[in-house]
């Protein structure tokens, strides 16, 4: 694996490192020679493939300040939607025991949901603040984001909504691909599709209208167009006569999923042919045995 760190007199790392037998990567870095706190990526590639998200690392200096007071300066209740990035959500003055703002003051934020930090660690400017945008993940929920002076500590905490929204994707689960013969019914797999949420939880009582194309294809049975409480709709297709390929479609809110499946031509030993009619065997009269 290739390492690349976005500061390297910061954070020493090694630039390349191996899988262990279980197939697992460890990388052990040192801070670097600094007089000031900072903050470094780590990315990490192996061949075409690259982490979407890098490692982040602070790296504070051992003569970090320590404040008197970490005050909250930003509303005590942070609401937003799944996916949101809230700009300045978090902001953080620290003063020292006169009274004066202090600087370089490390600060740690951390919460019981699932929201990432930039920076991950900040540090108090001269004016005595710290500034944090925040970035709401999966499954959301209501909870409570914490600040204090070192890991796991607290000097105040932030009551946090994340809503994951209602129904926002439409999910092909299974039944694509099927093939029958004309007039069977595709019984082996239902198609089914989920209407879900932003965090792929599924959302009841949604609609989800089936169609077939072209029309005579198939027949759709025991349709269940209202989703259920994992947000899925099903549907049997009965194949038409007509063979060749055909696609049925699930439809939600604007949103389409295309099953394509197929009617398969007769086997040759059940195709009727031109005049197999005249070609059937015809079973010669027999004549009673005379008598003498």
């Amino acid at each position: 694996m290739i390492v690349e760190v976005s500061d390297p007199q910061l954070l020493i790392c090694p630039q390349q490192v191996g899988a262990d037998s279980a197939g697992r990567v460890s990388i052990v870095c040192s801070a670097g020679p600094v007089r000031a706190n900072g903050f470094a990526a780590v990315h990490c590639a192996m061949r075409r493939a690259r982490l979407a998200e890098p490692f982040r690392v602070s790296v504070l200096s051992s003569g970090s300040a320590v404040a008197a007071s970490i005050e909250l300066a930003s509303p005590t209740i942070l609401r937003g939607k799944v996916g949101d990035t809230i700009e300045d959500a978090i902001r953080v003055h620290a003063r020292g025991l006169n009274g004066q703002p202090a600087a370089g003051v490390a600060l740690f934020p951390t919460s019981d949901l699932n929201v990432s930090f930039s920076p991950s660690v900040g540090v108090t400017g001269f004016t005595g603040e710290a500034v944090f945008d925040a970035t709401l993940g999966c499954p959301g929920g209501n909870g409570l984001i914490r600040v204090g002076p070192y890991p796991g500590t607290t000097s105040f905490a932030v009551a946090v909504e994340i809503n994951a929204g209602g129904a926002a994707l439409l999910n092909k689960l299974q039944g694509d691909g099927q093939v029958g013969a004309p007039g069977q019914r595709l019984s082996s797999q239902a198609l089914v599709v989920t209407v879900t949420n932003l965090c792929l939880a599924g959302v009841q009582r949604e609609t989800v209208a089936w169609s077939v194309n072209p029309p005579e294809a198939a027949t759709l049975e025991n349709v269940i167009s209202t989703t259920d409480a994992k947000g899925r709709s099903s549907v049997l297709v009965r194949l038409g006569a007509r063979p060749g390929p055909f696609t049925v479609t699930a439809r939600h809110q604007g949103r389409t999923q295309v099953f394509n499946l197929r009617v398969a031509p007769p086997a040759a030993g059940e195709r009727d042919h031109p005049g197999a009619s005249a070609c059937r065997a015809v079973r010669p009269a027999t004549r009673s045995p005379s008598k003498w």
